[in-house]
């Protein structure tokens, strides 16, 4: 098994959905010049719709966390590009 995969973390069982969510959500972005915008927050709302979160709470909470992934995530994609 590859090294990255034996230390990678454990996901807590309450963030799977987010999870699955963040990486459902990944075409959902605009793309150009090599650089990747952030999930759209139609996206988020839509896919909260179809999964049926309608308390406010939990909804701020999957855009919070999805948000927060998806910074990171550009993050480490802009470093990336850089690094070329």
């Amino acid at each position: 098994m590859p090294r990255a995969l034996m230390r990678r973390p454990e996901l807590a069982e309450h963030l799977t959905f987010v999870w699955s969510a963040f990486w459902r959500l990944q075409a959902d972005r605009a793309i150009g010049f090599g650089v990747f915008g952030p999930i759209r927050w139609t996206a988020i709302h839509a896919y909260a719709e179809r999964y049926g979160i309608t308390d406010l709470d939990e909804y701020e909470r999957l855009e919070r966390l999805v948000g927060l992934m998806d910074g990171e995530w550009r993050k480490m994609m802009d470093k990336k590009g850089a690094d070329r």
